[in-house]
């Protein structure tokens, strides 16, 4: 079976034990809704509920994430570690704070392709991942973030409002071009 994440990995993170400045890696789904608030992730979907792979991947990035207990949630889930103290960083600091105003730093932004049986990852740069999606058949509805004073626009273009998951989407097999702006990995907002 082969999975696909969407991962930026972070530079400036700040450690709740040691304020030693790490680097974070934040995983999505990427063809789900994101949305940003100043540039940001408003939530990490992976929040746990990453697979024992993700941990290879962050390593690659010098970023470790371990399986332990987290008193927050009271049940065991992988998370980051600070390499300097090593404290585990429960997603509710990592995730929740990193949304915040504060001084985390994009480093990179790409789409990670697992192979469960070869057990080999595979990076995709977001534009050929766009424009792949854009040029085959992709699977519907694809899902996309549009900004609250865009919506009537994307009405007009034949996007669709899902209330129950609180998301816009494009139903069918409509042109994706119309609404390239509003794709999750749009490379305005990505960057």
């Amino acid at each position: 079976m082969t999975v696909q994440w969407g991962v930026q990995i972070h530079s400036g993170y700040h450690c709740h034990k040691c304020d030693q400045q790490m680097d974070i890696i934040l995983l999505y789904k990427p063809t789900n809704t994101i949305f940003l608030f100043n540039g940001y992730f408003f939530h990490t979907e992976l929040a746990y509920e990453k697979t024992a792979a993700m941990i290879d991947l962050a390593k690659q990035y010098g970023i470790i994430l371990e399986n332990r207990y987290s008193a927050f949630i009271k049940s065991e889930y992988i998370m980051h570690v600070c390499p300097h103290c090593d404290a585990g960083q429960g997603d509710n600091y990592v995730v929740v704070d990193n949304q915040q105003i504060n001084s985390t730093l994009m480093k990179k932004s790409f789409i990670a392709v697992y192979e469960e049986q070869t057990e080999l990852w595979n990076e995709i740069p977001l534009e050929q991942w766009r424009k792949k999606l854009s040029e085959s058949p992709a699977i519907r509805p694809v899902q996309l973030v549009v900004p609250m004073m865009e919506k009537d626009k994307a009405l007009k273009l034949g996007a669709q409002w899902n209330s129950r998951n609180k998301s816009w989407y494009i139903p069918g097999d409509a042109d994706l071009k119309p609404f390239e702006q509003w794709l999750p990995t749009t490379k305005g907002w990505m960057e």
